[in-house]
């Protein structure tokens, strides 16, 4: 088959994923990448695996004050679509079989689902989370006029996520808890195909020192906070270091796999604390390195881990989390068993093998239909 890929993502879990699929499938099928550049450094590239289209667009602008929120919206509701419906003629001008679309991040189901006429799979790993859950409503005290700017620009989001992703032939994702979510919302039904981790990769490779990871933003949908404040309850002469990584915070970027496998294999646990996450590749990546993982009971991770077994699923508590912390930093017996028990249970279960096999099930289906 001739398969095009579609997508606009920052360096993440969500284009991690693109990259494996690119990488398992141009091994058998014949794949083309159309990417749309949303950042200027060039972190987990699938034009290493495919010949790979590259569009410029970004969102940034330099007017002053408030036309600078109307200059990002026009470019984001406007330009993009212009920009999409492009390449959507480019993708059917050359015959390819079927599209494979991820999310865009400006306005997660991308455009060009409604502007393709070939066939095309949009693979939703999240939706558009700020206009669907009650968690992530607009609450900032602004004044008036920005308020309902606020509001206004929300719903024709909301629109514009619809209309695009009903436009999809089919739609997979990540979890059964996002399949609900899509459901609910699109009124469609989705395709489970859970993403994998790379045991080549991520593996135990580090003596353990005395601190925990959480990996993501300081927001407090990532969780921060509620890390933060689970350590400030544990004794300070016994307390771990909280060591942070993610894409976009200069001081602690991910710089390479190896770097992230190193600091997972030194911590004591992983904190997976986000609020409704999707699915979470933080969680398979540090169980696969033999870090069990202290999670929410919510979203994806009731999915990937297994509760006394590879970690623990608590309840949003800061004295519960500094609780299981503490079980571990008091029982490195126990840790360690739960670690091995977490990488064999990824190697069961969360292969990018596996991933690779599922999508091209839900593409053969879309192509023969």
């Amino acid at each position: 088959m001739r398969i095009a890929f579609y997508f606009a993502l920052p360096p993440g879990g969500a284009k991690r994923t693109v990259c494996e699929e690119v990488k398992g499938i141009s091994k058998k099928h014949d794949v083309e990448v159309f990417e749309v550049q949303t950042q200027k450094e060039k972190v987990m590239d699938p034009g290493r695996y495919a010949q790979k289209h590259t569009f410029k667009f970004y969102s940034s602008s330099t007017l002053p004050g408030y036309f600078n929120r109307l200059d990002k919206d026009y470019k984001n509701f406007i330009s993009l679509a212009r920009l999409e419906k492009s390449i959507a003629k480019i993708i059917d001008d050359n015959g390819f079989d079927v599209v494979l679309v991820h999310s865009v991040v400006y306005t997660k189901a991308p455009f060009i689902l409604k502007f393709l006429s070939t066939k095309k799979l949009y693979y939703c790993q999240e939706l558009l989370r700020i206009v669907y859950e009650k968690e992530l409503e607009f609450r900032e005290k602004v004044g008036v006029h920005k308020a309902l700017y606020e509001r206004i620009t929300r719903k024709i989001r909301k629109m514009i996520d619809l209309e695009n992703a009903n436009n999809a032939d089919e739609i997979i994702t990540n979890s059964y808890f996002s399949r609900e979510k899509i459901n609910s919302v699109y009124k469609k039904k989705a395709f489970v195909c859970y993403p994998g981790v790379d045991c080549e990769v991520f593996y135990h490779s580090e003596k353990v020192e005395n601190q925990v990871l959480i990996m993501g933003s300081k927001e407090d949908i990532d969780g921060y906070n509620l890390a933060k404040g689970a350590l400030q309850t544990i004794n300070k002469e016994k307390r771990p270091t909280l060591v942070k990584l993610g894409f976009g915070d200069k001081d602690s970027r991910v710089k390479s796999d190896t770097i992230v496998r190193e600091i997972y294999s030194q911590s004591i646990a992983t904190l997976c604390l986000d609020i409704n996450e999707p699915f979470g590749l933080k969680a398979i990546e540090s169980m696969a390195c033999e870090t069990p993982v202290i999670a929410v009971d919510q979203g994806g991770y009731k999915e990937t881990v297994v509760n006394g077994k590879t970690g623990f699923l608590v309840q949003r508590d800061p004295r519960i989390i500094a609780e299981k912390i503490r079980y571990f930093m008091d029982n490195p017996d126990i840790r360690n068993r739960m670690g091995k028990e977490g990488r064999k249970h990824v190697i069961q279960n969360f292969s990018w093998e596996k991933h690779n096999h599922c999508l091209l099930k839900a593409i053969e289906s879309v192509v023969k239909k």
